[in-house]
């Protein structure tokens, strides 16, 4: 989960993804497709290493206590599809300077997890406008393309036009419960 965590987090601070404020605060009551233990985490280059996932007391899940590094805490939501099992992916930065989530979709099948864990923002321009979000493209040395949503509806309507068009969600990195 640290190489996981870490990645995820550089993503986040990079602005290329569906950001937007905190929809979903965590909650230590809600129903999540993940438990936290010791999880296997394979890369598409077929690394493996092992972490532990925990559930913090606000509901959200983070690294345990032996991962070292910048963090940031994860919470996940039903995103309710006919004939599937997906959940939206709530990153939610720790770092004061650069506060919002980034979103995604998870679509868990017994202990092996698909997902888009942060969805690309220029390739789904398009979607995102059509659901109401709003793209902006920073000029530079680089042009950046950053995809915003305002609120949770707009967020949820680029989801499902995005769930649409993916009826596979990316399984590059493999998250698998080994136990507690």
């Amino acid at each position: 989960m640290r190489t996981l965590l870490t990645i995820l987090a550089a993503l986040l601070l990079s602005g290329c993804w569906w950001e937007g404020p905190v929809f979903y605060p965590p909650d230590p009551a809600a129903v999540q497709p993940l438990r936290a233990g010791l999880y296997e985490v394979t890369d598409s280059d077929g690394k493996v290493e092992q972490s532990r996932m925990v559930r913090n007391p606000d509901g959200s899940f983070g690294p345990g206590a032996e991962e070292k590094g910048d963090h940031l805490k994860l919470f996940f939501v039903p995103f309710p599809m006919p004939g599937r099992n997906l959940w939206i992916s709530e990153m939610i930065s720790t770092n004061p300077a650069k506060p919002g989530a980034a979103y995604g979709l998870i679509e868990p099948n017994g202990d092996i997890i698909a997902h888009s864990f942060v969805i690309d923002c220029e390739s789904t321009a398009d979607m995102v406008r059509a659901a109401g979000g709003v793209v902006t493209v920073k000029q530079g040395e680089m042009a950046q393309t950053s995809c915003r949503f305002n609120d949770a509806a707009s967020l949820e309507r680029g989801l499902k036009a995005y769930a649409t068009a993916h009826p596979k969600l990316d399984d590059e990195i493999h998250l698998k419960r080994l136990g507690d």
